[in-house]
């Protein structure tokens, strides 16, 4: 049997690591010559064999040099609230930019202040904080660095009591060689670590203003029919890149995003969804799995063409959700338009002609048309629908290519 080493391991936390967002270490793993997923010999994993992958956090015992603003964890703090040190409010929480940020978090203050006051006891006279207002955790010195453990996975979200610290990431593999119960283990190859930078407080979302629209009539008084569909451009976590939005990275981080569009989603209780940009691997990780819990089914179309990241392939496309109580999936079409433009293309005689349409109208995207039946069609004779989900090409410079993609799927 081969040897399972880890090849690489490296933080993708963009311009810095926040509290309440999870970390989620990449780690290249070599089976012999060949790539394995983490997935396969994670610990826990439900085949995992003799080689197993052992993950564990550790935040520093010391809180790292300087303070950011509890509000505006973007910006350096200069003063500090001290009714927060006298009530021995975790001192992440004390911290502001500006007076009027300070001002502006009061009413926070108070019920921290309170909070800590009421768990607190009195000794001789001084205030002290109850034993169980901090939890107790194991801890380990190396070199003279005294680190607390905080995780046995390998995806960790940073809680308040990192707020300040270092967190401190190992991996390593060990091998299995029976025992009762399989616990006679010892490590193989080296252990990987790596240092994150200080955990900064929980980000502030900017508040977005929507825009109502008003109620358009609708076609017909009966209720028998009705539906209701969404559609949503999820962003690719492959496309976030922070160079091309401008906002902080942390945002664009697909473990602080899922959750938010999940979230978003099932606040209209659509009986449709269409997603696009959703990458394949998201979609049977992720968008199935927590759709399902909530009551609907998916189908789903990537693209031919993937880009490869941290050596593998990844795809995006457009996927389709049902509610199950409403639909059933009669029938499903996929199109692919590369194939559309070997038509177009061979209808030039011109061999110029036909290089310049190939040039210019072969792109990767996709459309994915479902053929879905109302359940209480069965009564009152059968109802169908169609919902086509497609995501166009992008470019702004390419209108001629957007314009012959939609008619082309009509």
């Amino acid at each position: 049997m081969a040897l399972v080493s880890i090849a690489n391991v490296k933080l993708t936390t963009g311009d810095g690591v926040c509290c309440g967002i999870s970390i989620e270490p990449y780690i290249g793993l070599k089976k012999g010559d060949t790539s394995v997923s983490v997935l396969e010999i994670e610990e826990g994993a439900p085949n995992a064999g003799q080689y197993q992958l052992r993950s564990r956090w550790y935040r520093s015992a010391t809180p790292a040099g300087g303070s950011v603003c509890l509000v505006h964890p973007e910006r350096e703090a200069n003063l500090q609230c001290t009714l927060c040190l006298k009530f021995k409010v975790p001192a992440h929480f004390s911290f502001h930019c500006t007076p009027e940020c300070l001002r502006s978090s009061w009413n926070l203050h108070l019920k921290l202040h309170d909070k800590a006051h009421n768990a607190a006891t009195y000794e001789n006279g001084v205030l002290e904080p109850s034993p169980n207002f901090y939890p107790k955790l194991n801890s380990l010195s190396e070199k003279g660095d005294k680190w607390i453990e905080v995780g046995k996975s390998r995806i960790y979200t940073p809680t308040p009591e990192d707020v300040g610290h270092v967190l401190k990431f190992e991996a390593y593999i060990i091998e299995t060689t029976g025992g009762k119960n399989g616990s006679d283990a010892y490590m193989v190859g080296k252990l990987h670590s790596i240092l994150t930078s200080r955990v900064r407080p929980t980000p502030t979302v900017p508040i977005r203003h929507l825009i109502s629209l008003p109620q358009r009539q609708a076609f017909h008084k009966s209720n028998s029919f009705k539906f209701t569909i969404l559609t949503y451009n999820v962003l690719a976590d492959v496309y976030a890149q922070s160079d091309l939005f401008s906002c902080p990275s942390w945002m664009l981080q697909w473990n602080y995003r899922k959750h938010n569009l999940l979230t978003e989603l099932m606040t209209y209780k659509p009986d449709v969804i269409c997603l696009q940009e959703v990458q394949d691997n998201h979609y049977e990780q992720f968008w199935c799995p927590e759709l399902q819990k909530a009551g609907y089914v998916g189908v789903f179309k990537n693209k031919a063409v993937g880009l490869f990241r941290e050596n593998k392939r990844i795809s995006d496309g457009c996927a389709t959700f049902f509610r199950t109580s409403k639909f059933s999936l009669r029938k499903k079409y996929e199109v692919e338009f590369n194939q559309a433009t070997k038509n177009l293309e061979e209808a030039k005689t011109d061999p110029q002609d036909r290089r310049s349409v190939r040039i210019r109208f072969t792109k990767d995207n996709v459309a994915l048309l479902t053929v879905l039946e109302f359940n209480e069609s069965v009564q009152s004779g059968r109802k169908l629908v169609c919902v086509a989900n497609t995501h166009i090409h992008a470019n702004p410079d390419l209108t001629d290519v957007k314009i012959w993609q939609g008619p082309t799927l009509l």
